[in-house]
């Protein structure tokens, strides 16, 4: 079932819009019960999803992202960006 790709992606895009309307209550428990700052939990969500998504690629993809900074042009389009 999960083989066909339409199917894979249906069920991802579920459990996506699953994830960001538990996400929403969360915060809302986190804002009002405990008092903590949306800039605080925008911040190290942030930090979170782009430490796994680093785990991610570093899965797929192995020892690549290592060489990153390595690469001249990539140096100069993450200097040009920021």
């Amino acid at each position: 079932m999960l083989n066909n790709r339409s199917t894979r992606g249906a069920l991802l895009c579920i459990f996506s819009a699953c994830l960001w309307g538990f996400t929403g209550t969360v915060g809302q428990f986190l804002f009002q019960q405990m008092g903590i700052s949306s800039k605080w939990l925008a911040s190290n969500r942030m930090l979170a999803a782009g430490i796994l998504l680093l785990i991610y690629i570093y899965w797929r993809r192995g020892k690549e992202i290592l060489i990153f900074g390595k690469i001249k042009k990539m140096r100069k389009i993450c200097c040009c960006s920021a």
